[in-house]
């Protein structure tokens, strides 16, 4: 059986804490720009149905509490199974702040606007955000991640150029077969082991029913049915109007009676 329900599920185990461009927030340079892919197959074994999401969360390791200005978060749908040196396009913008500041655990994004999954599709997850300077890497938050059999991090970093000239950009800089680890909030199925069923079909039993009659109008005539088993001892006749149960008609039928 299987029931669907609202709820939040994890993507990848966190095995490692990233320590370069394989989490969203490492800040050597002034902004970037990241896409991460995660698998149909990946989020239906995570529990993640077809429906809306609504929120995405990473678990922080480390944060120096530094602020990550004009930051966006989009979502697409793709066919690709590796990401390439180009970036994916066509991406919905789920969320947008001035300024974000991640704190260490889970640190949840709320989407200013869901995401329908269709349940079947790759998904691709994009972040973006310009401090439009020369950056530090002592001011990243560094996030849990996992290795990938794929490629499925790409990644822009460039110095003092703003978000408006950061996000559109098309090409990578660089990639990486490992990606964050990742929480969606949405619809979830809950499965239990399915059981074999044996169902047995018996052949329906012999009934006798009287032949057409031709009736004519303001005349009785007697219908009956019947069968050589027992179980088979009450019937449902149709049309009601006009049928008695007794050669007077004086006693109506009624059906389940």
């Amino acid at each position: 059986a299987e029931a669907l329900a609202s709820g939040n599920v994890a993507v990848g185990e966190g095995a490692f804490t990233s320590t370069s461009y394989n989490g969203p927030f490492y800040y050597l340079y002034g902004s970037l720009k990241s896409q991460y892919l995660v698998s149909a197959a990946e989020l239906t074994a995570a529990g993640l149905a077809a429906g809306n999401i609504t929120a995405l969360s990473f678990d922080i390791a480390s944060s120096t509490g530094t602020t990550f200005n004009d930051f966006t978060l989009s979502l697409g749908s793709t066919t690709v199974t590796a990401l390439s040196a180009t970036f994916e396009t066509g991406l919905t913008s789920v969320f947008y702040t001035a300024g974000l500041t991640p704190t260490t655990g889970i640190f949840t994004i709320t989407f200013d606007t869901p995401f329908s999954w269709d349940g079947s599709s790759n998904l691709v997850v994009e972040t973006c955000w310009s401090n439009n300077n020369s950056g530090s890497s002592t001011n990243s938050a560094h996030v849990k991640r996992d290795n990938t059999s794929y490629t499925a991090t790409s990644y822009y970093r460039v110095d003092n150029q703003p978000a408006s000239v950061v996000c559109p950009t098309t090409t990578r800089t660089g990639s990486y077969s490992s990606r964050p680890q990742m929480f969606f909030m949405g619809v979830t199925s809950c499965s239990s082991p399915r059981s074999a069923v044996v169902a047995t079909v018996a052949t329906p039993p012999a009934l006798t029913i009287t032949p057409d009659q031709s009736v004519c109008n303001n005349s009785v005539a007697m219908m009956e049915v019947t069968s050589t088993l027992a179980d088979y001892d009450t019937y449902v006749w149709t049309p009601e109007a006009n049928l008695f149960t007794d050669m007077a008609c004086t006693v109506p039928y009624v059906a389940g009676a």
